[in-house]
């Protein structure tokens, strides 16, 4: 009987940054405006690089917002009626 090679596993040596250095990234001179965008992105919504890389951009903001709130709701608590100024 022939015995399979187990496969080595890499020790993963990336680590997190916290938070002064992320500030301290961002803030950096001579760094593209284009580069610190893509760096905050990815930061603040911990997509995948191909995810935020594949994003059209120009698409996503010639396309209008949605409707608005239904007939009658503009907003506040769901269901109230009339006009009181009461908060």
């Amino acid at each position: 009987m022939r015995r399979l090679k187990r496969r080595t596993v890499e020790t993963d040596r990336t680590r997190w940054l916290d938070r002064a250095e992320v500030a301290e990234l961002l803030g950096r001179e001579g760094i593209a405006l284009r580069e610190r965008t893509l760096w905050r992105l990815l930061y603040e919504s911990a997509a995948r690089t191909s995810e935020v890389l594949g994003l059209d951009v120009e698409a996503e903001s010639s396309e209008p917002e949605g409707p608005g709130p239904p007939e009658g709701q503009q907003g506040g608590r769901a269901g109230r009626t009339g006009n009181s100024t009461r908060c």
